[in-house]
């Protein structure tokens, strides 16, 4: 997952307020947090630069040093992958996306619809009896342009069992909502109450923590990491409007 430095600073800010607000469970965030500390610093034009400084040392070794050919494979596919995300990072950095626009209509993104990069945190496309959803990350964030206050709906069909809102923390900005702003029902919606900013904002982050659920480990390698099980986004104004 290749975040930028101010998305990597919300998710740090957002785990160590779970941490604070729930103390007897902190150890995983602040896991979390301290692992996203160095995208947190480093610009993603920084983080491009120092990966293809790396890319020219391994072309180096690979082209020029008398070195096993087990090391020397070794330090091309180190090379490619590098390059690959390199020039994924500064794709971003040439095209930055839209957020999802919050306001007065009544608005449902299936996940097919929403860009994936509107959503910091998803796993690969997946089908349920011809449906099509997402997991998220254990941590995700929702990249939102809000002009109104009202009510955002996660779709979970219940595909996860067990999960309640104790296993939960939804941050707005820099505040954690109270459990009197997220609801779930028995369709395994969850519902997040979201107020309206006092005055018009370019972009606000809706960072959510849940409980981690493990997969299998696999002959590949560890199993993904996974929060919820996303089918749609929905969002519901309630009237109140941001000031201009």
């Amino acid at each position: 997952m290749i975040l930028s430095a101010r998305h990597a600073r919300s998710m740090v800010r957002s785990l160590l307020a779970a941490a604070l607000h729930r103390p007897g469970e902190a150890f995983r965030p602040l896991k979390q947090a301290v692992s996203l500390l160095p995208t947190a610093l480093m610009s993603l034009q920084k983080r491009a630069k120092l990966l293809a400084a790396l890319t020219s040392a391994d072309e180096f070794v690979v082209m020029h040093l008398p070195v096993a050919e087990q090391v020397r494979w070794k330090r091309f596919l180190l090379a490619h992958r590098r390059l690959a995300r390199t020039e994924q990072m500064l794709w971003m950095m040439r095209n930055p996306l839209p957020c999802l626009p919050i306001g007065p209509e009544h608005v449902r993104w299936p996940i097919t619809g929403i860009n994936r990069y509107a959503i910091i945190g998803l796993h690969a496309l997946e089908q349920l009896n011809g449906d099509a959803f997402r997991w998220t990350h254990p941590v995700f964030l929702l990249k939102l342009a809000i002009s109104a206050g009202g009510v955002l709906t996660l779709e979970t069909r219940n595909v996860r069992s067990g999960i309640g809102l104790s296993d939960i923390v939804v941050l707005n900005g820099r505040q954690i909502l109270s459990p009197n702003d997220l609801a779930l029902d028995d369709a395994g919606n969850i519902k997040l109450k979201i107020e309206a900013p006092s005055m018009r904002v370019g972009e606000t982050d809706i960072v959510v923590i849940v409980r981690e659920l493990c997969e299998p480990r696999a002959k590949s390698g560890p199993g993904r990491r996974l929060g919820l099980p996303l089918f749609s986004v929905d969002f519901r104004c309630d009237g109140r409007k941001t000031k201009k």
